[in-house]
């Protein structure tokens, strides 16, 4: 007989959960918002001037491959509205070079080897520091430090710091250096850079997520039997009397998911929480900023996605190099953006402009805007970061999933869906062995 299960939180790692049981339980998904997708999920802009917007402007990688397996689960062919693109690395104001096509790590090397702004001292030092980290990888196990330690140890120069490390650290952990985890960075420029050449590309969605993952993975899940529940929320899980199961929306369920954000969690578990509650409590988080432009004539920006160092604007993407529909429009991303103090809309707007006009110093005022700041996008990679002990909850039959919850990566969209996966075999596992 299949088990009944309830998957608590519609985002990635949820969906990816109730992909993994579809085949052997019959699945429930309830979902609080109106619409399945959590933290990347489309939005329609109330201005109406753009298409195809997110709740942030998200970058994935080749690395990303259980995101990318599932989608084509789902029926949807890999390069169908995705631009992949090599690995590169454009500031404006720094390091600038791409990975040609050659085996990794030597794709990394001979694209640094060729960058333009930097001496080829500069590049030397680069490369052993990058080196010493992923040589780091195993005593980092047991002996992890912060970024900045690291770099401090190593006395990396500035340079290297605001032009390398210091973007990348923002852009993959979204966590202050000098809280963030070496450990989890190592594993970040190991698998997202040096093991294959294809992992390292870029993969920019030509659509919003919604049509690009979120939907296709829900057509799949109701196609396979799946009932999604939009706007239920669920709070203080209550257990059934026998104390073997749980009632969720009124329904009766052998076992139970939980992903949900990890700031809602607790509240979900209500009295279940005990073990956990501590661990949710002193979480802290960083917030994300996206800047969507529309300007009045073409933009010349020289690539798809670029950057400052020492701008404001991290990482700027030209998106009508992603779709014809996208008319002179760019998304600017702003990891950590809460170090910006009392910005307002329009003072990020004027900011990210300021930064655009290094290109193109004609460039007219934009006609139209839309900022997007997630407070709580995602919980800091820190320093020994460990995950909570679930073993208490597992009894009972609940599963925590999401991407707070994988235990080597940051908190990333595969993450999210690998954790959900995770989650999902640990409870079938559990369940066949009763």
């Amino acid at each position: 007989m299949k088990p009944n299960i309830a998957i608590i939180g519609a985002g990635w790692a949820g969906l990816a959960a109730a992909m993994q049981l579809s085949a052997y339980a019959k699945v429930t998904v309830f979902e609080a918002s109106k619409q399945a997708g959590g933290r990347a999920r489309g939005l329609t802009a109330k201005n109406q001037v753009f298409e195809h917007v997110d709740n942030g402007q998200h970058l994935l990688l080749g690395a990303y491959h259980q995101v990318l397996r599932l989608r084509q689960q789902a029926g949807v062919s890999a390069q169908q509205d995705t631009l992949r693109l090599p690995s590169q690395w454009h500031l404006l104001d720094g390091l600038d070079f791409t990975t040609p096509k050659l085996p990794a790590p030597v794709h990394v090397i001979w694209g640094l080897l060729r960058a333009k702004t930097w001496r080829f001292s500069d590049k030397k030092r680069f490369l052993q520091d990058a080196y010493a980290l992923k040589s780091a990888v195993s005593w980092l196990k047991t002996h992890d430090i912060s970024v900045q330690t690291w770099l401090h140890q190593r006395q990396v120069p500035q340079k290297h710091i605001a032009e390398f490390w210091q973007p990348l650290v923002l852009a993959t952990m979204n966590t202050p250096l000098d809280i963030a985890s070496l450990r989890i960075l190592a594993v970040v420029v190991t698998e997202g850079m040096l093991n294959e050449r294809q992992d390292s590309d870029f993969c920019l969605a030509q659509v919003d997520l919604q049509q690009w993952w979120v939907d296709p993975v829900c057509r799949y899940l109701r196609r396979h039997g799946v009932n999604i529940q939009l706007q239920t929320r669920v709070q203080n899980l209550p257990k059934d009397v026998d104390g073997r199961h749980w009632f969720v929306d009124g329904q009766c369920f052998d076992r139970v998911i939980v992903a949900t954000a990890p700031y809602h969690v607790v509240d979900v578990l209500g009295e279940h929480a005990s073990s956990v509650q501590t661990y949710f409590e002193q979480l802290t988080y960083s917030a994300i900023t996206t800047v969507y432009l529309r300007y009045p004539e073409p933009l010349t920006l020289p690539h798809t996605i670029q950057g400052t160092a020492y701008g404001l604007s991290q990482w700027v993407i030209h998106r009508d190099q992603l779709n014809a529909n996208h008319r002179n429009e760019v998304a600017v991303v702003i990891s950590v953006s809460e170090q910006h103090e009392n910005m307002t809309p329009q003072k990020w707007a004027d900011a990210v402009h300021q930064d655009l006009l290094q290109w193109q110093p004609n460039l007219p005022q934009p006609m139209a805007s839309q900022v997007i700041t997630e407070k709580r996008a995602t919980a800091h990679a820190t320093v020994n970061r460990a995950l909570p002990s679930m073993a208490a909850l597992n009894k009972q039959g609940v599963y925590l999933a999401g991407d707070y919850c994988h235990p080597h990566y940051p908190a990333t969209l595969e993450g999210a869906v690998q954790s959900g996966q995770m989650a999902a075999a640990m409870c079938l596992a559990d369940w066949k062995s009763i």
